[in-house]
């Protein structure tokens, strides 16, 4: 066997040594991803976006997206279930404009209305222009799972909104409440 011929073989087979090591964890790195970050506050878990920093401020949990987006907030609260808390009742508060949260006598435009199955719950989904901050588009989920009644106020800058719209979704699909009673 020639020195050129052994040299080739070596060098091919550290090629396709490091080859299969490199598809081996990259392999590794898919199948086991660490689990998204799971947030508890105030009886429900829930699966934060990455990067998002939530904390519990007295009945809230307030969320905000990491520092590169500035324009978005989104605000989970949760409540016992009172005979009043229906999707019904929620369906026919979010159809309707509200009142601006910085323009007193100015109204919101509603963008849309209806249900939403999110985790295998159905979610009252409304989405609104201008009713918490003026050039800010609110999407309004509301449901009821067991005893616990749970509304996501999530408020972004109208252009910034499509983006960030997937991240509510896997984060409302995600909501367990940790104790559902009945």
């Amino acid at each position: 066997m020639s020195w050129a011929f052994a040299a080739s073989f070596a060098v091919a087979f550290a090629v396709a040594a490091l080859a299969y090591l490199g598809l081996g964890y990259g392999a590794a790195a898919l199948l086991f991803q660490a689990p998204p970050e799971r947030f508890y506050a105030r009886g429900i878990s829930f699966e934060a976006p990455k990067g998002w920093q939530c904390e519990g401020q007295g009945l809230e949990t307030v969320c905000d997206p990491p520092s590169a987006v500035d324009d978005a907030v989104l605000i989970i609260a949760t409540k016992t279930v009172e005979p009043f808390d229906t999707l019904e009742t929620y369906r026919g508060i979010l159809k309707a404009p509200k009142e601006s949260g910085t323009q007193h006598g100015k109204f919101s435009t509603v963008l849309s209305e209806g249900d939403t199955d999110l985790g295998g719950h159905i979610w009252v989904d409304a989405t609104h222009r201008g009713s918490e901050i003026e050039s800010y588009d609110t999407r309004y989920l509301a449901t009821t799972i067991g005893a616990t009644a749970v509304l996501m106020t999530f408020s972004c800058h109208t252009p910034a909104c499509p983006a960030l719209q997937p991240e509510l979704d896997h984060l409302a699909a995600s909501v367990e409440v940790l104790n559902p009673g009945s």
